[in-house]
């Protein structure tokens, strides 16, 4: 074998073969992330799914629990006659909104009322035994389980719910954000919010792919053991780019294979040809290269015929390029510290916390050349220092106690943090053992937010002083973006919330009056409005001083939230001395009897005379008045669909009954109802 072939053979071992089997390595590579950052996504959105059902269950057992004491009273008549149980049965399933009611009496004896749910073609039936018994029709059920008791034991057992079909996977797919979700029994999709329903395997604790271009993930709803996953999953669809981009790094795997066998076929002819060819490849260099050929040293030396010496001059001259080269890269390198800062600004304006912080860890990660880090946040609840955002670490939670390793130590202090150095502590058990480390703070005024912490640096070069400073200045800019992003998260949260009286605001009454309506059009059930107004309150500002006002309109509120129903009803600050309280699953004769005991809340009992309640001060600051203040209200209520099918139409009919029960004198109730039968 010629030295010419080995030296080939030898190129394609160290250089093309690895070459070609890293290519695949990164394709692998990214295809593998992509599922990572998938299957995070899937978390969070079966998370979110599952708070959603958890809401809806909870819905359910109190319309349940309603139904149950509808369905109680036909159960007192002794004997229990079938017909008439079932109809109170179908009665308090239609009543209450709910999908199926079966009752199972302690002699076995049943009577149920099942509706049809919306299901895919080939979904199974439905039947009261199916909802005494669900088996693999488990998760197509919301249900609630109520017991019916007389006289110390029970004569009976109330089964209601809701069905999961394809109406209420839109509206859980709606309120969890969007989430493409599925409804599996017996391993074929009953229930899909896809447009085309992807076949799924059993049930599984892990994520997996249904099929190209997808990931799933089986939730815990709907599951016999709260410890195994249900039939209900969640889909997602993978980045529609990667198989572009894997078509692109193979093409660029494949160009890069040319161009290193073409360099290995260079290389071999220069190595076994003779030095004279050696000699005749700098000069082919220097006509590649004007810049090298105009220096002075490199035309004598072609000029003197020397081979040796024309090789000699080239590289001396390509060594003063190439530290002039190094020059612009240390320029480039300030440039780049630059742009940092730039990207710092720009952070200002996001308000999404995950996204954010990983940019800057990303960034600061290629800027510094480091291998892994994390950016920790200060929990406010105990102090600890927490991972919210990390790369290359695992596992990606960490937590530490303040004061404790390299970004405890930072975050404490305030300072920057170089590892190794004078004075610095070592690493924490929960953080990487790497050789060089550097941690910054995260400060707004004197409060310590989080702390940006970088593990080991390419070439195993520690962190310098230099570096610490480029990365505390890149995070003085990351501090203001996270305390902007902190701030918008509080104001999202007090922007619902009326500040005086800690009700709804009349923000929180739009939505939440519009999802109500929603919901008792789709399950064509009751609901009903009160507008309650405190009767001659200018009276009460005038007398007693605007300050006492106030405090009579949050003591008029902790009144009406006491005689509403306590996680059903909602009460709301309309505007002024007006509120509104929304109820849902409520006729007008059960709207009548709560406007009523709102009324008496508000009227019967004066509002307290505690020390200073109820003082007023003149203009000259001398107090005026002092002791209870005797209020009433007035109340006027309207009815859906009956008094309005909007929430506009349903606002402006309670307000006129309200008007109408204030024209009398107050102090008293009226229907919107019967205020358009009388004119």
């Amino acid at each position: 074998m010629t030295l010419r072939a080995r030296l080939t053979l030898f190129f394609f071992a160290i250089v093309v073969i690895p070459l070609i089997v890293a290519g695949f390595l990164v394709r692998q590579a990214i295809a593998h992330e992509v599922d990572r950052r998938t299957d995070f996504l899937l978390q969070g959105e079966a998370k979110a799914v599952g708070g959603v059902w958890i809401l809806t269950a909870r819905s359910v057992a109190d319309r349940t629990q309603l139904a149950a004491r509808d369905v109680a009273r036909a159960l007192a008549q002794r004997p229990v006659r079938p017909v008439l149980l079932r109809r109170a049965v179908a009665k308090a399933k239609a009543a209450h909104g709910l999908d199926y009611l079966v009752v199972r009496l302690s002699s076995g004896q049943t009577a149920g009322a099942v509706g049809r749910p919306d299901l895919l073609p080939g979904g199974p039936a439905i039947t009261s035994k199916t909802i005494l018994s669900p088996g693999p029709e488990a998760p197509l059920l919301i249900p609630a389980t109520v017991p019916v008791v007389a006289n110390g034991s029970r004569v009976a057992q109330v089964f209601g719910g809701t069905f999961l079909d394809q109406d209420e996977a839109r509206v859980l797919s709606e309120t969890a954000g969007g989430v493409a979700m599925e409804v599996a029994v017996g391993g074929r999709p009953v229930v899909s919010t896809l447009g085309q329903p992807i076949p799924l395997p059993p049930p599984r604790m892990s994520s997996f792919t249904p099929a190209k271009g997808f990931r799933a993930l089986f939730t815990r709803v709907g599951a016999p053991d709260p410890g195994r996953a249900g039939g209900v999953a969640v889909i997602a669809t993978l980045q529609g780019d990667i198989a572009s981009l894997q078509i692109a790094i193979m093409i660029v795997l494949l160009g890069s294979v040319i161009v290193a066998s073409l360099l290995g076929f260079g290389l071999a002819r220069a190595v076994w040809e003779p030095i004279r060819r050696l000699a005749d490849q700098a000069s082919a260099v220097l006509a590649g290269a004007p810049e090298l050929a105009a220096s002075p040293e490199v035309a004598i030396a072609e000029r003197s015929g020397d081979e040796v010496n024309t090789v000699s001059s080239t590289l001396s001259a390509m060594s003063e390029h190439l530290h002039q080269y190094a020059t612009e890269l240390n320029e480039s390198r300030e440039e780049l510290r630059q742009s940092l800062k730039r990207l710092g600004t720009t952070l200002r304006s996001t308000h999404d916390l995950h996204g954010m912080l990983s940019v800057v860890l990303d960034s600061a990660a290629v800027s510094l050349l480091a291998e892994s880090g994390a950016v920790y946040l200060v929990d406010p609840s105990d102090s600890h220092l927490y991972a919210e955002v990390s790369r290359g670490l695992e596992p990606t939670v960490l937590r530490m106690e303040m004061g404790e390793g390299i970004a405890g130590s930072a975050a404490r202090d305030a300072r920057t943090v170089l590892w190794p150095g004078q004075g610095a502590p070592a690493p924490a058990p929960a953080e990487p053992d790497r050789s060089t480390a550097v941690a910054v703070p995260l400060v707004r005024g004197e409060r310590t937010i989080g702390v940006v912490t970088l593990y080991g640096r390419a070439g195993g070069t520690p962190f310098s002083v230099e570096d610490g400073a480029t990365l505390a200045a890149f995070a003085r800019e990351t501090a203001v973006a996270v305390e902007n992003v902190l701030l918008h998260e509080q104001a999202e949260r007090l922007s619902m919330t009326d500040a005086l009286t800690g009700t709804g605001n009349r923000r929180f009454l739009e939505v939440t009056l519009a999802r109500e309506i929603e919901r008792a059009r789709r399950y064509a059930r009751p609901m009903s409005l009160l507008m309650v107004d405190i009767d001659r309150f200018k009276q009460v500002n005038d007398e007693f001083g605007h300050l006492t006002g106030d405090e009579v309109l949050a003591e008029v509120a902790r009144r009406l939230e006491d005689s509403v129903r306590h996680g059903i009803d909602t009460v709301t600050r309309y505007g002024g001395e007006e509120f509104v309280v929304v109820l849902p699953e409520t006729g007008e004769a059960d709207a009548r009897v709560i406007a009523e005991r709102v009324r008496d809340a508000a009227g019967t009992v004066p509002f307290p005379a505690e020390e200073g309640f109820g003082e007023a001060a003149t203009g000259n600051g001398d107090s005026t008045r002092r002791g209870p203040v005797h209020l009433t209200v007035s109340v006027g209520f309207a009815g859906f669909p009956e008094d309005g099918e909007s929430a506009e139409a349903l606002v402006r009919a309670a307000d006129l009954a309200m008007y109408k029960a204030k024209a009398r004198g107050g102090n008293d109730v009226e229907s919107a109802g019967q205020t358009s039968r009388n004119g």
